[in-house]
């Protein structure tokens, strides 16, 4: 019997997931299908009733469902509970499991890129349900202090219990400079830079020359603020390598089973963002 499956979110036409997913089940030889369905907030509930309803296996959802996702699940992973939210949703026997895969692929791909975290200093651009997934990761790989500037600071304290840990610092957005002058490791997570006039989501200059940084959007691949990073020096990279290791994660969660890694890879024509320039070929773009 074919499974279906889906990626919900607002907006969601630019979604890589299909590709993704679809190429890890051809490479199972999986019977299953899987598609993008626009989903704004609050349209969630109504979503995943009718999902459910049609005999769906699962969900994967973006923003701004993260945070309702995870309300809405009868039982949910020690991580999504840290996190706050859910990225990942499997339907069984009329019961919504809930998971977060944001921390540990976002790990993996550090840890594959020859980037370690232990002791190191890292600060977050923004303190919504991407930062609150990775933060709780973060710490348990060892992480050094974590400074976390969000636009709603109290919002994300309340939300994200994972964000109020030992060792955990959330500021204000305009707070963020002394952080992110001091991080071996800055995270872009806000949709700041993108729309003509908006500013960046801070100066270039902030981020030390030998810091790593990565930019969660990926769509477009390169954004105004890795281009002026890499302008500076500075490695860095979009979240395109993060989506392959969330997407890896969520057919574990799914299934129990791990598709080969290049077979999504060569699904979303991935490159090393890390190779230098000369060795790579042109940017394409990517999408969430």
């Amino acid at each position: 019997m074919t499974q279906h499956f889906a990626v919900l979110g607002s907006p969601i036409a630019h979604s890589l997931s299909p590709a993704l997913h679809r190429a890890a089940f051809e490479a199972t030889g999986r019977d299953a299908t899987y598609e993008a369905r626009e989903v704004g907030a609050g349209g969630l509930a109504a979503a995943l009733e009718e999902l459910v309803a049609a005999g769906f296996g699962g969900v994967n959802l973006t923003s701004p469902l993260k945070v309702e996702g995870l309300a809405l699940a009868h039982e949910a992973s020690a991580a999504a509970r840290a996190a706050g939210a859910a990225n990942t949703l499997a339907f069984r026997e009329g019961r919504i499991l809930a998971a977060n895969t944001d921390g540990v692929g976002f790990v993996t791909f550090l840890e594959r890129a020859g980037i370690g975290v232990a002791g190191r200093a890292i600060a977050f651009l923004g303190g919504g349900g991407a930062a609150a997934g990775l933060v709780p990761a973060l710490r348990a790989a060892g992480a050094g202090a974590i400074h976390v500037a969000a636009r709603t600071p109290e919002r994300t304290r309340a939300l994200a219990p994972g964000l109020g840990g030992p060792g955990v610092t959330v500021v204000p957005l305009e707070q963020a400079e002394a952080g992110v002058r001091q991080a071996a490791l800055v995270v872009q997570a806000t949709p700041l830079g993108l729309a003509p006039g908006d500013p960046l989501p801070c100066p270039p200059a902030w981020v030390a020359a030998e810091a790593v940084a990565i930019d969660l959007l990926y769509h477009p691949a390169v954004t105004p603020w890795l281009a002026a990073l890499r302008a500076r020096g500075v490695r860095a990279a979009n979240g395109l390598g993060l989506l392959i290791e969330q997407a890896l994660e969520a057919q574990r969660f799914w299934f129990g089973t791990t598709p080969p890694r290049p077979a999504l890879e060569a699904a979303v024509a991935w490159q090393d963002p890390f190779s230098p320039p000369s060795s790579r070929g042109p940017e394409g773009s990517s999408a969430g």
